[in-house]
């Protein structure tokens, strides 16, 4: 069974912050296209899934294996 591992990287001193994804410890990227505003909450739902929150909004990464890659379904703010 495939696996998705998360790691999380603050990014700089003003508070931006990165989701680091990886697939069977090949890196796949970050989770958003621009860094996260404040430090989120990272969890694993599943094997093939992890969910992140800051504050109110949050947002689940699931490795899709049709497709070959993660798909992100929610809101984290980005600045």
């Amino acid at each position: 069974q495939r696996q998705m591992c998360k790691e999380t990287a603050v990014g700089s001193s003003d508070g931006a912050s990165h989701i680091m994804l990886f697939h069977h410890g090949d890196y796949l990227g970050t989770g958003t296209l621009n860094p996260i505003q404040g430090s989120p909450s990272v969890s694993r739902n599943s094997a093939n899934q992890i969910s992140a929150s800051v504050g109110s909004s949050q947002a689940t990464f699931t490795w899709d294996s049709a497709q070959e890659k993660i798909v992100m379904n929610g809101d984290l703010p980005t600045g």
